[in-house]
């Protein structure tokens, strides 16, 4: 599988991985043909670049797609995005009074989840310039689900986390510019200040609505809090930053630096050390201990690199051991796609871990 540029396209590659709109709604699927009507359409919805596959990886890459991890967050995304983004931009625009729509979102991905309890969060190896704030907040809300669960919060508690992440960037929605094409590492100080004011803002929308909870709106408040006090819009130290809001923080950080904002972006693993060095600094260790229980280190269809200088694909997760999931070699040293290796599993074979991630 290779990465490749829509402008490089000429038609007749087979599609590595699915390609979706801004909605989450599936437009080509994995194994589907490119066309050539199909190279303008991925222009017109500002994709920039897919993965293609040879059709030896195909059988590697139905493993993949199959898996529990890979179907809940496409089930979720798919379901959810649209509702959301439908539900908000009815609010801003239109002074509608269904922004109660998005309890019914919360409860449907607490659903999901709870259907399979053991499932770890994969954090997608692909996002397109679709990428949007919606879909950053079902991201958010999801992992914060599987955290609450995983720290045994009340019902009650739970949904108010989902709800509240769910509505957490609100306020992106009345920036006077246009937030997706902003990259946040460029920005001056006066947009800086305009993006920290969206906490603001979102508050501002909900306090008064009544069949919001409060820790609903402390988590749209103060999710950019960190416990040493060097957050906004407040400055709050860790005694008074609710736990609910503690988890959206570290979900929201995560979901920011991997894929969000425009900015550099980094590597999963690499994501995950940095919230840990932080861990009773700027993050609650109790979260951060949670997070790193629930969150595959290594995503299902990242390339990665082993000790033993073999190279795979990692395949599925071991639950309670995230850094060792179960990997398809692929070849030594370098791709070789035709002399497929063994199924290494790094929860068995202990000698043997992940080195580093290979950029495909």
């Amino acid at each position: 599988m290779k990465r490749i540029s829509v402008d490089n396209l000429i038609g007749g590659e087979i599609v590595a991985k699915e390609i979706a709109t801004s909605h989450g709604l599936v437009i080509i699927p994995v194994g589907a043909k490119i066309k050539k009507e199909y190279i303008q359409k991925l222009k017109e919805l500002h994709i920039g670049w897919i993965f293609i596959e040879e059709v030896i990886e195909q059988k590697i890459v139905n493993v993949v797609q199959g898996t529990v991890e890979a179907q809940i967050e496409k089930k979720i995304l798919e379901e959810c995005v649209g509702q959301i983004k439908d539900t908000i931009e009815r609010y801003t625009c239109c002074a509608s009074n269904e922004l109660t729509g998005v309890v019914d979102v919360a409860n449907h991905i607490i659903q999901e989840i709870l259907e399979q309890p053991n499932v770890m969060y994969n954090v997608s190896t692909i996002r397109e310039k679709n990428y949007t704030t919606y879909t950053h907040s079902v991201n958010v809300s999801t992992l914060a689900v599987l955290i609450a669960l995983k720290l045994k919060l009340p019902q009650k508690k739970i949904q108010d986390i989902a709800v509240g992440s769910l509505l957490h960037d609100l306020g992106i929605s009345y920036l006077p510019f246009d937030y997706g094409k902003v990259k946040i590492d460029e920005c001056d100080e006066k947009q800086l200040a305009e993006i920290k004011k969206h906490v603001l803002t979102g508050y501002t929308m909900v306090k008064d609505e009544d069949w919001l909870s409060n820790t609903a709106k402390e988590i749209v408040l103060s999710h950019h809090e960190r416990d040493d006090g060097s957050g906004y819009p407040m400055h709050l130290t860790s005694d008074r930053i609710s736990l609910e809001t503690k988890i959206v923080a570290v979900c929201d950080e995560l979901d920011r630096a991997v894929y969000g904002d425009q900015r550099l972006k980094y590597k999963v693993h690499h994501v995950i050390d940095n919230i840990m060095s932080k861990a009773g600094v700027l993050f609650d260790f109790k979260v951060v201990n949670a997070f790193v229980e629930v969150v595959a280190v290594y995503p299902i269809g990242t390339y990665v690199l082993l000790n033993t200088e073999e190279i795979g694909i990692v395949t599925k997760q071991n639950y309670r051991m995230p850094t060792r999931p179960v990997v398809q070699v692929l070849g030594i040293k370098e791709l070789d796609l035709s002399k497929k290796g063994r199924i290494v599993d790094l929860s068995q074979e202990l000698t043997t871990f992940i080195r580093d991630t290979i950029e495909e």
